[in-house]
């Protein structure tokens, strides 16, 4: 169990207690320009294994190089839809108040709002906790495991970035869509599209989906998920720079959503 905080402007959240959740913006937008960015190629090697498993391709140096460009673009395609795709919402993970934190993401009328890594997973709507398109995890850093191909590229990032301390929401569209049968694409689960196999389970049901569009909200370049915020977030600090009638607005915007709220003796 970990705590979390997140930095934000007086207008910013405003903007989250009026959304009643939490903004995921893709990871094209990002202040970090190589989110989701790695070495997309493949090796020779690699082609080589896949190549002998069908014996009507040729596998003399020029048939492999072929094989090799369009493998590579095809990887290279992935890469740039799953940035396209993939909707991030980033904590800090520590119990103290950052010095650092509160200079890059708030101001002198902001606040930091606190939570914990199991409180994301566990008050996350049940229609939308029953799919695999919700990740919760620490970043990790490691320039390594970055610049490889990975399922989940928005989980890692460089070790410069390693002060950041990041527990992250990740948010897979694609995923989302093909299991829940409104992408182009069908997946399939035996011999049913993955959408029909998890009604007819009792996974989750039309109703369910339906509900899903309640607590998943297109904003923007993003999606707001919808949370209860008086059980998700355990306490609201204000800065201490704060002028009285930013703090008398926060404290009323506490009070109205039955948020824990002080004043930050930190800053």
């Amino acid at each position: 169990m970990k705590v979390l905080q997140r930095y934000l402007t007086w207008q910013k959240f405003i903007l989250l207690c009026e959304d009643q959740g939490f903004f995921l913006a893709p990871l094209t937008v990002q202040s970090d320009t190589e989110e989701g960015i790695y070495n997309s190629a493949v090796s020779e090697q690699f082609v080589k294994e896949i190549a002998t498993g069908f014996p009507s391709l040729k596998l003399d140096s020029e048939s492999l190089k072929d094989i090799k460009i369009k493998v590579d673009d095809w990887q290279n395609r992935m890469m740039i839809n799953n940035r396209d795709h993939t909707f991030i919402s980033s904590w800090f993970i520590g119990q103290e108040e950052s010095q650092e934190m509160w200079e890059q993401y708030s101001d002198d009328n902001g606040v930091v709002i606190f939570s914990r890594d199991d409180l994301l997973v566990s008050e996350l709507p049940r229609c939308l906790n029953v799919l695999d398109s919700f990740v919760f995890r620490d970043v990790t850093y490691d320039d390594k495991q970055k610049n490889q191909i990975q399922h989940q590229p928005a989980g890692f990032k460089k070790e410069a970035f390693k002060k950041e301390q990041e527990h992250r929401i990740i948010f897979d569209l694609t995923t989302f869509k093909l299991l829940t049968g409104q992408h182009e694409l069908e997946v399939f689960i035996g011999d049913e599209p993955a959408n029909q196999y998890l009604e007819k389970s009792g996974a989750i049901s039309k109703t369910d989906l339906d509900i899903c569009k309640q607590f998943l909200i297109e904003k923007g370049n993003g999606f707001v998920v919808k949370y209860d915020l008086s059980k998700t977030i355990t306490e609201v600090r204000v800065n201490v720079k704060a002028s009285p009638k930013a703090k008398q607005e926060i404290k009323r915007l506490c009070e109205s959503k039955n948020l824990n709220y002080r004043i930050s003796k930190q800053v």
